[in-house]
C-alpha cells in the first residue's frame, strides 16, 4: 500500500474542534464514554477527493470519509 492510498471509512460524528473532528465507530452511541477517534479536518477527503465539508455535521450523523491509509492505521481503522 502506497502513503497515498485511501479507503471508505463509515463512522459516527461527535463533536468538532478548530483543526479536527472527533467521531466514534458505528454501534455506538456518540457520548463522552463512547471510543473517541480524532482524526484532523486536514485529512478527511469525500469520494472526489476533495476536502470534506465538516461545517454542518451533526452530533449522532454517520458520515462516509476517505482516510490516507497511514492515519487509518495510526487510528487503529485498518
Amino acid at each position: 500500500m502506497g502513503k497515498n492510498n485511501s479507503e471508505s471509512y463509515s463512522l459516527i460524528f461527535i463533536r468538532p474542534s478548530k483543526k479536527a473532528i472527533f467521531c466514534t465507530y458505528k454501534g455506538y452511541e456518540p457520548t463522552t464514554d463512547s471510543p473517541q477517534i480524532c482524526l484532523p479536518k486536514s485529512q478527511i477527503k469525500d469520494y472526489e477527493g476533495n476536502l470534506y465539508d465538516c461545517e454542518d455535521l451533526v452530533e449522532g450523523e454517520e458520515i462516509d470519509i476517505y482516510l490516507p491509509d497511514w492515519l487509518a492505521e495510526d487510528k487503529d481503522l485498518l
